[in-house]
């Protein structure tokens, strides 16, 4: 879930050259829960700073989801305090990246993500 188009096309194309092949894209809380109510996901990616509801809101609104309480999450953002870092990773992230994202970081935080 990321607000910003260009952010959520580049994040398809990182996605899809990890080797993902069913990408869903959303633009707020409302529409991804929308989505992941909808079917099964391998995987989470989601912002930190988003209209209507912070990722951490989304999170718990996710884990409600029984088919989602153990998917992997991971928290995009550009909060680089420890504080805002130790709160995610706190609340249930599985991992935390720190924009601006590069194939390499993203490829490595999924792969803990998921244990692969």
């Amino acid at each position: 879930m990321e607000d910003v188009l260009t952010t959520r096309l580049f994040m398809k194309k990182l996605l899809k050259k990890i080797g993902f092949a069913n990408i869903v894209l959303a633009d707020d809380g409302d529409h991804a829960l929308i989505e992941l109510k909808r079917g099964t996901f391998d995987l989470v990616l989601c912002d930190w700073n988003m209209p209507n509801v912070s990722g951490l809101d989304f999170l718990q609104e996710m884990r409600k989801i029984e088919h989602l309480k153990t998917t992997p999450f991971l928290l995009i953002t550009s909060e680089t305090d420890k504080g805002k870092v130790m709160e995610a990773l706190g609340a249930g992230v599985s991992q935390y990246i720190v924009k601006p994202i590069d194939m390499e970081t993203l490829t490595v935080k999924i792969k803990k993500a998921m244990n692969w």
